[in-house]
């Protein structure tokens, strides 16, 4: 029998809700990050924007990480991280510690 998808993930994943505005070359807008990892998120969007796969996602209190956007479903979308940030590695182990 296999795992349960959350099992199978190769980094912790903690469920938050942060705000961050994602870019694009083009634009920017508001979102808020639904669950965090060193090695991307999952966010909702505040409005509607034209999907770039180039993104750079800036979240309060954790500064900018590079990323590509890797799904999309309705106003939900999962961003990976070009590389792994200190400051949200600090923040997961912060969190984690509480």
């Amino acid at each position: 029998m296999s795992e349960p998808h959350d099992e199978r993930r190769r980094v912790k994943r903690i469920e938050v809700e942060l705000a961050a505005t994602l870019s694009t070359e083009a634009a920017s807008v508001a979102c808020t990050v639904l669950n965090l990892t060193s090695l991307g998120a999952k966010i909702r969007l505040a409005g509607p924007f034209e999907i770039e796969r180039d993104i750079t996602l800036a979240i309060d209190g954790l500064g900018e990480s590079r990323g590509v956007i890797v799904w999309r479903l309705n106003d939900q979308m999962g961003i990976a991280f070009e590389q792994r940030s200190q400051e949200i590695i600090d923040y997961l182990n912060e969190t984690d510690e509480s």
